[in-house]
């Protein structure tokens, strides 16, 4: 069996919206990903035959009903220290660890709240958001780096803090006073750029 593909198929019955990720890279392979990223199991699987050892890319946003919270190495760990000794700890959620050292905290979409993609702005060094528009590597892929995504716990995203997701939602919808929540932000396109394509050394 192909373990690629089986994985594939296991988050697209959650009803989560795939695509194939280009082999020691973490782009999508294929154009438009955004509009083609799909829960069709039969797609999925002629794609993987056509190319067994791509990897599983994960969409976010209001169509796979997830977002994810990207914590890039020792600094975003350091980070998200701060954040929880400031507002709490996070809950225990579906968590990935990648393939750089990092770590993804899925979480629940909700409805009425617009979470977009952010590098780095929002929440602190190194802490970026996959929202609508955006992308994940998900497990089994390698790191281009060798190392494999894996999972470490949780069986399905539940539903962010509030504090979270008072300092991720979009600018012009968050309430005034939560310090980090009201430092403005540049606004980015949904595209490749925010598909998990490196920003900067280290990223993941």
């Amino acid at each position: 069996t192909n373990q690629l593909l089986d994985a594939a198929l296991d988050y697209a019955a959650r009803g989560w919206q795939v695509v194939p990720i280009r082999p020691g890279e973490k782009r999508p392979s294929i154009p438009k990903w955004t509009e083609r990223a799909t829960d069709d199991h039969d797609l999925i699987a002629a794609w993987w035959r056509s190319n067994p050892t791509h990897g599983v890319g994960i969409a976010t946003g209001p169509r796979s009903a997830i977002w994810v919270l990207d914590v890039d190495g020792d600094t975003g760990k350091d980070s998200l220290r701060r954040l929880e000794a400031q507002y709490g700890q996070l809950p225990h959620t579906y968590t990935v660890a990648t393939g750089s050292g990092g770590v993804h905290y899925y979480w629940r979409w909700v409805e009425g709240v617009d979470v977009r993609n952010d590098a780095s702005k929002r929440l602190g060094p190194c802490l970026d958001v996959r929202g609508d528009g955006g992308q994940v590597v998900a497990p089994p892929t390698v790191h281009p780096n060798g190392t494999a995504y894996r999972w470490t716990h949780g069986d399905e995203p539940v539903d962010a803090p509030g504090w979270l997701l008072d300092l991720v939602r979009n600018v012009d919808e968050r309430p005034s006073g939560l310090g980090l929540a009201d430092r403005p932000t540049q606004p980015r396109e949904p595209g490749d750029h925010m598909a998990g394509i490196p920003l900067r050394p280290g990223d993941h």
